[in-house]
């Protein structure tokens, strides 16, 4: 963070995180007018890891009622009911949630933009092609070699999407992203 800081960054509207432990105190301490969203995917993945195989389909389905929901409100019932169902029969699950202050921050984005930033998704697809062709290439002489290699993979998704508005954020203002 220091080091994008460094780079002349000032302000950044949203961070949308894993959930990486201490992650969300870097961010606070970094950019403190920062808004932090958890990505509901990744929490998605570690409440279906707590839940029984024959239950993490609907434990799966009826956490996507949560944050698929269009108003905040529909969404928060929605939660509501989640937590009230699978409580009893897995507390750990639920406790994980409630610790959770970052889950809806999305909602105070525009609509049109929700479905891409409540997840690092964007990214990881990207990450996960790098990694397929990475390990294509099996072995590198040096690292000098893998640092060009990768130099190069990242020269190339810039210049894909250096023009690229993704879905929604082309419907947007600076407005929407930073009320002071």
């Amino acid at each position: 963070m220091e080091d994008l800081r460094s780079r002349g960054m000032e302000r950044v509207s949203l961070f949308c995180t894993d959930g990486l432990s201490g992650m969300e105190n870097v961010i606070s301490e970094s950019f403190p007018a920062s808004r932090i969203q958890r990505c509901l995917v990744h929490i998605q993945r570690n409440l279906c890891a707590k839940a029984r195989v024959s239950d993490r389909k609907e434990v799966a389905n009826d956490f996507k009622d949560v944050y698929r929901s269009k108003p905040k409100d529909e969404a928060s019932s929605a939660f509501d009911q989640f937590i009230k169902k699978w409580k009893h029969k897995y507390p750990s699950m639920v406790k994980s949630l409630s610790n959770n202050e970052n889950l809806f921050t999305f909602y105070d984005y525009p609509e049109c933009v929700r479905q891409t930033i409540y997840s690092t998704n964007l990214i990881e697809a990207n990450n996960k092609q790098l990694k397929r062709s990475f390990k294509k290439k099996e072995q590198f002489p040096t690292e000098q070699s893998e640092e060009k290699y990768l130099v190069i993979q990242f020269n190339r998704y810039n210049e894909k999407n250096m023009n690229h508005i993704h879905r929604g954020f082309g419907q947007t203002t600076r407005e929407d992203w930073f009320k002071d």
